[in-house]
């Protein structure tokens, strides 16, 4: 095995293990690793926003996905002003961005994908927990690993989700959306992972 394959298997594991004791992850360098499958979803609206989420399956592991995200035109979308967050005194927008059900409709049409992916019923009554992603809904990647500012017009985001999943097909993203929300839950704009 080289010494790039051994890396690729050890990095997401040890990863994992500073996740559950609770400390801050190294920055792990899971570019370099071959993904075995990957899935983009472009994301267009009409709002303005546009960009791209792009998962992958990495080397060494069946089920930790890898998720970048990148996105433009954030700043002021049309007919949306500043907002609020969790009471904060600040003014700000926050998006989410949340794998949904099923896929975007032939038109665009971001309610096509109905609901968040939810394979094991998690619900929306009580909130996802950062701290607990497991209990989660898997679709919710804000709720899991944080919600997009508006602050500048770009972002750019990658993170490994454990809970997304490639395989079995009623858990996978294959088939579903990606729709990213505006604060009051406006689907802003929305594309179909392939």
């Amino acid at each position: 095995m080289m010494f790039k394959e051994f890396l690729c298997l050890w990095i997401p594991i040890g990863f994992l293990v500073g996740w559950i004791r609770g400390q801050t992850p190294p920055s792990i360098g899971v570019e370099s690793c071959k993904a075995l499958m990957t899935a983009k979803a472009v994301l267009t609206g009409n709002a303005g926003i546009a960009g791209q989420v792009t998962f992958q399956l990495v080397m060494g592991s069946q089920q930790l996905v890898v998720v970048d995200v990148s996105l433009s035109g954030l700043q002021k979308p049309d007919g949306f002003g500043d907002y609020t967050y969790h009471g904060c005194n600040a003014k700000l927008n926050f998006f989410t961005h949340l794998v949904h059900t099923h896929p975007v409709g032939t038109d665009g049409n971001c309610q096509a994908a109905e609901g968040h992916l939810d394979p094991f019923n998690v619900g929306d009554k009580t909130p996802c927990d950062f701290h607990q992603p497991q209990l989660c809904q898997t679709g919710d990647l804000s709720g899991k690993f944080g919600k997009i500012s508006s602050a500048r017009d770009t972002v750019s985001m990658h993170y490994i989700d454990p809970f997304l999943r490639f395989f079995p097909a009623e858990q996978s993203i294959y088939g579903r959306s990606v729709v990213l929300h505006a604060p009051d839950s406006t689907r802003l704009a929305c594309g179909k992972p392939i």
